[in-house]
């Protein structure tokens, strides 16, 4: 029979209950954790150093930390791309950015990997809150 695929991708992002973007509490921890942490951290140094330090050529990455430093590297050509303005982005509207970067590369490797005369595939994406 014909192969079968679902790709999930979800970046996530946290709500407290007092409505607060970013922020949550974890159960058994008295301080207050944030979500997602990666994209906290990197919105900060993308307006720190600015942009222009993340984009790298396709491959080129920091061996000590890849999967980071390709993240920035992926959110930073976005942002660029898009020629958004770093002052008006925040926590909830980088998550939006990443979604849709994720969906672009996803789509980009899907049709790579999948061979659509022996597979059928579908794709889900979105914020997980």
């Amino acid at each position: 029979g014909r192969k079968r695929y679902i790709f999930f991708s979800c970046p996530h992002i946290a709500i407290d209950s007092k409505g607060n973007v970013g922020s949550m509490s974890r159960p058994g921890q008295q301080a207050t954790n944030c979500a997602c942490g990666a994209m906290l951290g990197a919105l900060g140094q993308f307006n720190s150093e600015g942009l222009e330090s993340y984009i790298k050529a396709d491959g080129v990455h920091d061996a000590t930390d890849p999967e980071y430093s390709i993240f920035k590297q992926r959110l930073a050509a976005r942002i660029q791309k898009e020629k958004k303005n770093l002052k008006d982005i925040d926590l909830a509207e980088l998550t939006k950015i990443c979604e849709r970067q994720i969906s672009s590369d996803l789509d980009f490797l899907i049709s790579q990997a999948v061979d659509v005369k022996e597979a059928d595939y579908a794709v889900i994406t979105g914020v997980q809150v």
